[in-house]
C-alpha cells in the first residue's frame, strides 16, 4: 500500500474498528461514533459505486454535519476526488468551478443547496446494508484527492490539484514532526472546507480515533471556538493567525489550560 492508503484510509478503518464506541464527531452538541462514521461511509459508497468508473471528480456540497465528511472518505475508497463546493457561495462561483473541473455529480447531505445544473445525489438518503470497509478501489498514487479553488478575487477562481501521494506525504511529514495524537485527545476543526487547513484537522483526528469538534455556520466563529476549547476541554488545534487576534482580548476570560 501507498503512503495514502496506509496513513489516510487504513488509518481511518483502524479507528473505527477500535474506537467504534468513542465519538468521531461533535456537531452542533450531537455525539457521532466512530461505528456511526463507519456506517455513513458505507452506505455513501453504495451510492457512489453506480457512477461511472471514469467520472473520477464529484462535487461535494459543504455542511457542517458528519454525512459531508463520511463522503470525503466515502468518494477517496472508491478511487475518486471530491471538488469542494460552498452553498454560502455566489451561485455563479459554483457554477464556473462546476464548468472548470467539467463534472456531472455533486454529492450534498441537505436539500440540493449548490446550484451548478449537475446531478445532486442526496447522501442522506443512503441506507446502510451491513457491509464494511475492508476493501476499497485501487487507485494511482498520482489520482486527485481533492481540488480547491482560489477565491477569485484577481479573477476567475484557479483550482488546485492536491493528489493522494500529496495527501500521504503530507501526513508522513506531519507525524515526523513528534506531533502526537491519541484516541483521547478533543480535536477542533474550525476551517471551512474549501481552506486547505480543513483537511489536516480533520485528518490527524480522525486517523488516530481522537473526537473531532466542527464550527457551524452562522455562528460567530471565534466566540463559538472561545467556547469549544474551555467546555469541551479541546486538546489539539490549528489557528489561522487571525482567529489569535480575535481572541487575544480574551486569553484572561476563558479556560485553554487543557490544550
Amino acid at each position: 500500500m501507498d503512503k495514502f492508503e496506509t496513513l489516510v484510509l487504513r488509518a481511518l478503518v483502524d479507528s473505527i474498528v477500535e474506537c467504534k464506541d468513542n465519538t468521531a464527531f461533535h456537531v452542533s452538541d450531537v455525539d457521532y461514533s466512530y461505528k456511526q462514521l463507519g456506517e455513513r461511509i458505507s452506505a455513501i459508497r453504495r451510492m457512489i459505486c453506480q457512477l461511472p468508473s471514469d467520472e473520477k471528480l464529484v462535487g461535494l456540497a459543504l455542511h457542517d454535519d458528519m454525512e459531508t465528511y463520511a463522503s470525503v472518505f466515502a468518494l477517496w475508497m472508491e478511487g475518486k476526488a471530491y471538488v469542494p463546493l460552498h452553498p454560502l457561495h455566489p451561485a455563479e462561483r459554483n457554477a464556473e468551478i462546476a464548468k472548470q473541473v467539467g463534472m456531472s455529480t455533486i454529492l450534498d447531505s441537505n436539500v440540493e443547496s449548490v446550484h451548478t445544473g449537475c446531478r445532486v445525489i442526496s447522501t442522506s438518503q443512503a441506507l446502510y446494508d451491513g457491509s464494511f470497509l475492508d476493501h476499497w478501489v485501487d487507485a494511482s498514487a498520482d489520482d486527485f484527492a481533492y481540488i480547491i479553488f482560489t477565491s477569485g478575487s484577481t479573477g476567475i477562481p484557479k483550482g488546485v490539484c492536491i493528489t493522494r501521494n500529496n495527501v500521504g506525504a503530507f501526513m508522513e511529514a506531519f507525524w515526523n514532526t513528534g506531533i502526537s495524537v491519541s484516541r483521547d485527545d478533543r480535536c477542533l476543526q474550525c476551517f471551512d472546507m474549501t481552506f486547505d487547513v480543513s483537511v489536516q484537522s480533520y485528518l490527524i483526528a480522525l486517523t488516530k480515533g481522537a473526537s473531532l469538534y466542527t464550527v457551524p455556520y452562522g455562528v460567530v466563529k471565534y466566540l463559538y471556538v472561545a467556547s469549544l476549547i474551555q467546555l469541551q476541554k479541546i486538546t489539539v488545534c490549528s489557528l489561522a493567525p487571525s482567529m489569535l487576534s480575535y481572541l487575544r482580548p480574551y486569553f484572561d476570560e476563558f479556560d485553554a489550560n487543557s490544550l
